[in-house]
Order: C-alpha cells, then sequence, then structure tokens
C-alpha cells in the first residue's frame, strides 16, 4: 500500500512539458491562434477545466502592437503556458506583443514576469511615465525567431480558414415624387 501511494505521489507531481504536445499555429487577419494538442492531434483540456488549450493574439484597434486576447494553458502542464506566450511573441514579430489591456490573470502575470527578466527577449516600454519593471508596461519582442524553429515538428501551422464573402446589401432607391407617386395610388383601397 505504501508503494502504490508513493508511486501515486510521484505520477501527481510529474507534469507534462512542452515535448507531450503538439502545437497547431493557425494565422488569421491581424492574429494569430496557438492550439495545444495530445501527441493523438486532440485538444487538450485547459487549467479552467472544460475549456481547450489555446492562446490567441491580435490587433485591437488603435494599437500598433499585438495584444494576448485569451490564453488557457493546459491542465497538469509545467512550462507549456510560458513556452505558447514565447511562441506568440514571435508570431507577433516586429510589431511586438503586449500583455492584455482588458484584463490579466495572476497566471498570465507570473509569465509575464519571467519573460520580463528574459535576455533573450527585447522590450520596450509602453508608458514611459509607468513603472518599467511592470510587466504590463511593456510591449516583447523576439526578433531572432528561434523557439518555434525549436520545437521542430511538435509546431504545425494551418492554413487560415477562408472568409466567408460578405454580400453588400443592396440600398433602395429613394422615393422620388414624380416617378414612384403613381405606384402609391391603389384603385382597390379606394
Amino acid at each position: 500500500m505504501k508503494l502504490l501511494l508513493e508511486n501515486w505521489r510521484q505520477y501527481l507531481n510529474e507534469a507534462f512539458t512542452v515535448e507531450n504536445y503538439y502545437f497547431i499555429i493557425t494565422p488569421k487577419q491581424n492574429s494569430f491562434r496557438i492550439e495545444a494538442m495530445s501527441e493523438e492531434m486532440h485538444p487538450v483540456i485547459s487549467k479552467a477545466g472544460d475549456k481547450d488549450s489555446f492562446l490567441s493574439i491580435e490587433k485591437r484597434t488603435g494599437e500598433n502592437n499585438y495584444e494576448v486576447a485569451a490564453a488557457n494553458s493546459p491542465k497538469g502542464s509545467k512550462g507549456v503556458g510560458l513556452a505558447m506566450y514565447k511562441m506568440a511573441i514571435e508570431l507577433a514579430g516586429k510589431e511586438g506583443l503586449s500583455p492584455d489591456s482588458y484584463d490579466t490573470s495572476s497566471d498570465a502575470l507570473r509569465i509575464w514576469d519571467i519573460i520580463l527578466a528574459d535576455k533573450e527577449i527585447e522590450k520596450k516600454v509602453k508608458d514611459p511615465y509607468d513603472d518599467e519593471m511592470n510587466p504590463l508596461n511593456n510591449v516583447y519582442y523576439d526578433l531572432k525567431k528561434n523557439f518555434i524553429r525549436s520545437l521542430g515538428e511538435k509546431v504545425i501551422f494551418k492554413e487560415p480558414e477562408k472568409e466567408k464573402e460578405v454580400k453588400p446589401e443592396t440600398v433602395p432607391e429613394p422615393f422620388d415624387v414624380e416617378r414612384d407617386w403613381e405606384n402609391l395610388y391603389d384603385d382597390d383601397i379606394f
């Protein structure tokens, strides 16, 4: 029984790492989505419980850089969320990536603290009147573009889905008294 409990404790302490996942990157117009997939290429449940594990970045109105729009790292993983953020910074390229300006969770803040201390990642302060050591006050750049390449076949780029063509709505001609007056008169009514 003691051996069983020790093995169970060891199993609980072991976490899945980047090597246990595949990542599908889907570019869209002004955004990227990174999805963590199992070795069988199934979506992975996130730490949030009922959601798939992913990270999405997008260019929001009025911003020159990308922002993290949403993030959910895989349940039972260690270092995978950080890896997804590093992929996102690399995908943002010369525009850079900043934290979500709407809301940042405590888990995301811990990751941004790690990224702020990373000497390989360049930083640019967003607001010079705010604390430059505040990880939420920086835009991050990885112009070396080595991280995604280092993961090799674990990263799969997916072609973006073609967006449905929206047909413009036809606008009716305005009412013209001389032309349309006769159409208003109906003998059946009077």
